[in-house]
């Protein structure tokens, strides 16, 4: 996929799962904070926690780093305006579940 270049670190791209990798922790309290940290508005905060909240968000897959320190997840997400989706990656520590970076297909980013 094209939005694999933007994730520094390697991992095996056909081991997806439907469940997150044993011992991962990630919250949403945590999501909330990365987002708050990391984009530019408040809006684009809003705007992407409703579209979870209205079920935009769907195809949950999960993978790992090769040595299993790092944790990827990655969703589709289809607003109802738009014909084409977008895809949504994260990754974090699977420790401690802090965000460590993500990226977005779509053209904000």
């Amino acid at each position: 996929m094209a939005e694999d270049e933007h994730i520094p670190f390697s991992f095996h791209p056909d081991r997806w799962t439907e469940k997150p990798p044993q011992f991962t922790s990630l919250s949403q309290d945590e999501v909330w904070r990365y987002l708050r940290q990391e984009t530019d508005s408040f809006q684009q905060v809003n705007r992407g926690w409703a579209f979870k909240e209205e079920g935009y968000v769907r195809d949950v897959r999960w993978s790992a780093s090769d040595d299993s320190q790092i944790c990827l997840v990655r969703v589709i997400c289809l607003p109802s305006m738009k014909k084409v989706p977008y895809t949504v990656s994260a990754w974090f520590a699977s420790g401690t579940g802090r965000i460590m970076g993500g990226s977005c297909s779509c053209v904000a980013g």
